[in-house]
Formats: C-alpha cells, structure tokens, sequence
C-alpha cells in the first residue's frame, strides 16, 4: 500500500489541524487579550508570515522531494549524519507533544462518557467540585482512559494514511 494522502482534503484539513492546535484554540483569546489586543494580533500575524509558513513549506516539500517521513527524509536528500539527528529532534518533539496532548484528550473522553451518562446533569455546584477532587485523586479512572486512546491510536496509525483518515 502506497502511504500518501487519500486526497487533497485530507491533507488540508490534517495540516491544518495540526497546525493550529489546542494551543491557538484554548490559551489564543487569553494571551492575546493580555498582550494588548489588536498589536499583538498584528505581531503573531506578522511572525506566521515570517517563521510558521516557511517553515510549513519546507516541511511538505521536504515530504514531496524525499517520498517519506522527515525522519527518513533528511537523510535521503543530505549525505551528512547530522541532518539525521534532526529527523530524531522531530521524533522527540512530538512524543512531548503527545504526552501533553494524550492527557487533555483523556479528560475530555472521560468527562464526554460522564455527561453521556448523566451522572453530571443532577450534580449542583459543590457535588461537581466533590466528583473533580475524587476523579482527579484517583488516576487509574484517566489511566484506564490514555491506555484506550492509545490503542486506539496505534490501530488508527497502523492502518496508514488511506484507511486510517
């Protein structure tokens, strides 16, 4: 099976996805808020222009030139080792990411079954704030959580990208 994107919509909306991030879509009004509004909508603007964008387009045309991952396509367009290290940094900077990433999508797993079940609708503010502490103090419950998001991501990324987007 040939891994490249199943169509171009695919690819947008991941690298979009991707690109923006929990980060731009929960902490971006605060920050940007405190930072003084309009000039520091201006500056991040600015900076996306100059840093994030170029550094997008080498990343995918990296992908298109090499015809595989960053990890392996350093090394394929450069001879020299150190640009395989490079391809490692990549390597352990999204398993931080991961790691951050994995626990606010177990809480937000956990408290989606919650509120399906309707443990959460009968609860007033105090009971809330009781069911928090005790969720929070006893970890196995987000535990059990990660290890299912993480199966479930192994099989999704183990199918590839034509049957696993």
């Amino acid at each position: 099976m040939s891994n490249q994107w199943s169509n171009r919509l695919s690819f947008i909306v991941t690298t979009c996805a991707f690109s923006i991030g929990l980060g731009n879509i929960w902490r971006f009004p605060y920050i940007a808020g405190e930072g003084g509004g309009g000039a520091f909508l201006l500056v991040y603007l600015i900076l996306i222009l100059m840093i994030g964008i170029p550094i997008m387009t080498i990343e995918i045309a990296l992908g298109r030139m090499s015809s595989s991952t960053p990890l392996v396509g350093f090394g394929k367009l450069s001879r020299q080792p150190l640009w395989d290290g490079l391809g490692w940094l990549g390597v352990l900077a999204a398993q931080f990411i991961m790691c951050y990433y994995v626990m606010i999508l177990a809480w937000v797993v956990f408290y989606f079954g919650e509120n399906l079940s309707g443990n959460l609708m009968l609860l007033d503010t105090e009971d809330l704030k009781n069911h928090f502490t005790d969720v929070a103090s006893n970890s196995g419950k987000v535990i059990a959580v990660i290890f299912g998001i993480m199966i479930a991501s192994f099989f999704i990324i183990k199918q590839g990208l034509q049957a696993g987007l």
